[in-house]
Parts: C-alpha cells; sequence; structure tokens
C-alpha cells in the first residue's frame, strides 16, 4: 500500500530518527509538520514554511503505507523506495534549517537552480566578501561552504541515504546509491538522487543507475561531508578543523 494521505501531522519516530541521524540537535523535529497530498504540481516534497513539509503521494508510489506511527522496528526501513521518501524529507527538512538560521538562501544567478554539487563545493569554502554569498536578509557573508540553496538541501539528503544504510544494514553489506540517470526509468532499487553527487556518478561505470559499493566505500562517501555536517548540526556556528 501506497503513503497514506495524513496530515497535518507531527513527525513519525521513524521520521524523527532519521532527522535526527542527520541534524543531531540543531533542529527540533517536533517543530516540523507534514501533509501527505494526492498531487503536488509535479514537485515530490515542498517546503512551505513554518515547519510544514508537503509531500506528493504520486511521486512515492514504491514507498511502504508509512505512517504517524512508523518505527525503525519496521524491517522494510530499508526497502529502497522508503529510503527514498525519508532522504526527500530530509531534503526539505534542511531548507527548515535553512530558514531557522537564515543560512543558504540563495539559489543562484540564473534560472536553472543547481541541485548538483560536487567535492569542493562541498568542502570548500566560499570567495569572500562576493555579492551572490551575501546572506539577502542581513547582506552578510554567513555560509560556510561553497553551496547554493538546493545544492545545500541536497547534500543533506545524499549524505542521509549513505548513513541511514550504514546505521541499519548488516555489517559487510553492500550500500545501495542506485540513482535514476534517465528521469522517466529508475532502476527497481532506486534509493533517490544520490546522482547529484559527482563521486557517487562518478562511480556508476555501467551508465545505468544500477549502483552498490561496498561499506568501506560508503563510509568514505560519508567522510567527504565532514566539514558540512559540523556546520549543519552546530547551526552554522563551528567550522570544520579538518
Amino acid at each position: 500500500m501506497p503513503l497514506p494521505l495524513e496530515g497535518p501531522r507531527p513527525l513519525s519516530p521513524l521520521e524523527r530518527e532519521a532527522v535526527e541521524l542527520v541534524f543531531w540537535d540543531s533542529i527540533d523535529p517536533c517543530d516540523v509538520y507534514l501533509t501527505v497530498l494526492e498531487e503536488l504540481r509535479g514537485h515530490a516534497a515542498t517546503y512551505g514554511g513554518q515547519g510544514q513539509i508537503n509531500i506528493n503521494k504520486k511521486k512515492f508510489e514504491r514507498t511502504d503505507a508509512l505512517h504517524v506511527n512508523s518505527t525503525s522496528a519496521d524491517p522494510r526501513i530499508l526497502e529502497p523506495g522508503n529510503i527514498k521518501y525519508l532522504s526527500s524529507l530530509i531534503h526539505e527538512c534542511t531548507h527548515y534549517w535553512q530558514a531557522f538560521y537564515e543560512r543558504y538562501q540563495w539559489c543562484g544567478p540564473s534560472k536553472q537552480v543547481p541541485y548538483e554539487f560536487t567535492r569542493s563545493e562541498l568542502t570548500g569554502l566560499p570567495p569572500s566578501r562576493k555579492w551572490w554569498n551575501l546572506n539577502p536578509r542581513t547582506n552578510k557573508d554567513l555560509d560556510m561552504l561553497n553551496l547554493l540553496k538546493e545544492q545545500h538541501a541536497s547534500a543533506a539528503q545524499v549524505y542521509f541515504i549513505i548513513a541511514w544504510q550504514l546505521k541499519h544494514l548488516p555489517k559487510g553489506s553492500d550500500v545501495n546509491l542506485s540513482h535514476r540517470r534517465a528521469p522517466k526509468n529508475p532502476p527497481p532499487n532506486y534509493v533517490g538522487s544520490v546522482h547529484r553527487y559527482d563521486e557517487i556518478f562518478k562511480l556508476d561505470d555501467d551508465n545505468d543507475g544500477r549502483l552498490f559499493v561496498s561499506r568501506d566505500v560508503a563510509e568514505d562517501l560519508a567522510y567527504h561531508f565532514s566539514a558540512y555536517l559540523v556546520e549543519l548540526r552546530s547551526g552554522g556556528r563551528k567550522q570544520w578543523a579538518g
């Protein structure tokens, strides 16, 4: 069964665990509310402000009927469709984080909003005192990394997909990083938009979107997010020392 139409509702125990895995205590999951809608103008999910996240049921046809009482004790939490759903929730929670801390507010100079990001953007400092890095409300350069709004949210999403499996998979299991190279033809094991990180995109030697990596490779990829996570989990107060 697909996602039930619900909400606005508080996050389930399963959803709260997913949020806390990425953000720690930099945001309170109790301040986030979720509504599952039949349709959402083509988007998989959106952030509507004031902690309200909207989910498009039609975009999660392979997701089980996760609901307000779902927990991580459910053996289906590692099903690809459920990981995809939770990763989309994390993406929108990052927009809540951005609004709460007034960081990473700018989408970019063109109408083509980038979601893809590179390792240098993920770990590198932005050029200082450039107008495109200024917070639009405070006019101050607060962002520590060289990421635009949707790139910043995508980074949390990709990290979650890796970290969730590292946490819950049995030791020695390969980590699923299957992604969607062709928008209308995702592989059966599609877990979400991990291809937005170029280091993962490069690993797909067969160019078919089906990608499983060893735990060691997945842990190395997770380490790439160290600087990102220090800032995210501190609410933008701390910078990674390296």
